[in-house]
């Protein structure tokens, strides 16, 4: 789970968005964290205290707030409990004033009391975000050390489509979780720049049938988030681009052809290429133009197959400074073909997996697998969430790099 025995400290102020943090609460729950809850009196308006606190099971702070205990100073101590703090939405007024350092209610004073990490979602009226002293007091909290996000351009509370909506629950979670994991952990691959492949390639039949494989895609994009997470410049290269992009680059592509095209285009610039496609390895050599129809009293049908391109062969033979990885899904003899493989395609490093069995491989949430390096040397990995192991692999290859 994301946020696994963290405290997150939320702030709710008075925007109308506010009646989605019941939601936000629930989701950081869901990935393992403690969440207390601070509310301004204008956030009440849109989302009530009994549903924070019954959502929370937790009390709900606000500026009538009073500890039976008189010594405990909630401002003081709600920051120092905190991991880090999340205000959303947040609204033009608590902007301007956190800018400005008052403390002029429980939600500024604790703020202005915290010297831990505060991660800022704004959402307004399109013509207020964009006003100049809006901006100036968003690029002064960013001056501060705060961290502020964009907000994005969607429906708003008006009636028409602008920039100042709250992002949705779950694409603040995955943010924070970027956020918090980049303050937290050493950026290994800090100025690396990364190619992570992702998805099965689709080789056309006809304009409705096409030639391809079970792989989901999953492996390949929490590759390319990991390497995000530790500090890389990276793109994805998939077939699957319905993932939250993130800080990643996304190049969406069908074919193997279109693959290989993509990989290569950019090869030359980059420090490392993990390979998690998985290419269909043939293709129909003259796709129909038009669905092709059941003849009746022909009960079969003869498609001519012609190899694609070998992909990591073919970057292995052009390979300068690059660090170059490839997977093996094997149903057998995994590590055998696995070494064969490494060797046949001049890889640095080959991650063996065990497609047959009942847990890991296609489709699935959870992977194992071993990682196996020219050297000779293999490290394994035990079943573990497919994001687990891509923040495994990715951290091995920055103590190769």
């Amino acid at each position: 789970m994301m946020f696994t025995g963290k405290h997150v400290l939320l702030i709710i102020t008075g925007g109308i968005a506010a009646y989605k943090m019941p939601q936000l609460v629930r989701l950081f729950i869901k990935q393992g964290a403690q969440v207390k809850v601070v509310i301004t009196e204008n956030a009440k308006n849109f989302v009530t205290v009994k549903t924070l606190a019954t959502v929370s099971q937790d009390v709900v702070y606000d500026d009538h707030y009073i500890s039976e205990n008189v010594a405990e100073l909630t401002h003081l101590d709600l920051p120092m409990w905190a991991d880090f703090v999340v205000i959303a939405p947040a609204t033009a007024d608590i902007i301007a004033k956190l800018a400005n350092g008052f403390a002029d209610n429980l939600a500024t004073t604790l703020v202005l009391a915290c010297n831990k990490p505060v991660y800022i979602f704004p959402a307004m009226n399109d013509v207020m975000y964009a006003q100049h002293v809006t901006q100036r007091n968003l690029y002064s909290l960013n001056e501060s050390g705060l961290t502020v996000f964009s907000p994005e351009t969607g429906p708003l509370a008006e009636g028409y489509s602008g920039k100042g909506r709250l992002p949705e629950p779950a694409t603040i979670i995955e943010t924070v979780y970027a956020a918090f994991y980049r303050y937290s952990h050493p950026q290994v691959l800090q100025g690396k720049k990364f190619i992570v492949t992702a998805g099965g390639t689709r080789e056309a039949i006809d304009p409705v049938r096409f030639i391809g494989n079970r792989s989901s895609g999953k492996m390949g994009y929490e590759l390319a988030r990991a390497a995000s997470l530790l500090g890389a410049n990276v793109t994805l290269i998939t077939t699957q681009p319905n993932f939250p992009k993130g800080d990643l680059k996304v190049v969406t592509v069908t074919t193997a052809e279109q693959l290989q095209a993509a990989v290569e285009v950019r090869y030359a610039e980059v420090d490392a290429v993990v390979m998690a496609a998985a290419p269909a390895d043939f293709r129909v050599a003259t796709p129909a133009d038009q669905k092709i129809k059941k003849v009746d009293g022909e009960d079969e049908l003869k498609l001519t197959l012609i190899k694609n391109p070998d992909i990591l062969a073919s970057l292995g033979k052009k390979k300068k400074q690059q660090f170059l990885a490839g997977f093996a899904a094997e149903t057998q003899d995994l590590e055998a073909n696995a070494q064969k493989k490494l060797k046949h395609k001049h890889l640095n490093m080959i991650i063996a997996n065990n497609v047959g069995g009942a847990q890991g491989g296609f489709d699935s949430d959870e992977n194992a697998g071993k990682i196996i390096f020219k050297d000779g040397t293999v490290k394994t990995i035990a079943m573990t969430s497919k994001a687990e192991m891509a923040l495994t692999i990715m951290t091995t290859i920055s103590e190769r790099l």
